[in-house]
């Protein structure tokens, strides 16, 4: 069991405007920055997107939604690649 003073939350003599801020920092840390994707993993997203068209295999989608500026939250999602458009990509 963690002390009082190791767990913020529960010290009762906060002013409700810290317990805002320390809630807000809670959330920022959950941002991420832009990744910088290589060449072969790029190579590999194709392979993976023309594998699960073709064999109905199922796939997994990570994508990083902005937020705040150049920092943004990573969103899932599963399913199978029907069709994708060539050229718009």
């Amino acid at each position: 069991m963690a002390s009082k003073f190791e767990d913020q939350f529960s010290m009762n003599f906060m002013l409700p405007e810290h317990v805002e801020v320390l809630i807000q920092m809670k959330e920022d840390q959950k941002h991420v920055e832009k990744p910088v994707l290589e060449d072969d993993e790029l190579t590999e997203f194709c392979y993976l997107i023309t594998d699960s068209r073709q064999y109905d295999y199922e796939v997994n989608v990570s994508w990083r939604k902005s937020t705040k500026g150049d920092r943004g939250v990573i969103e899932t999602a599963w399913g199978w690649v029907d069709k994708f458009d060539q050229v718009l990509q």
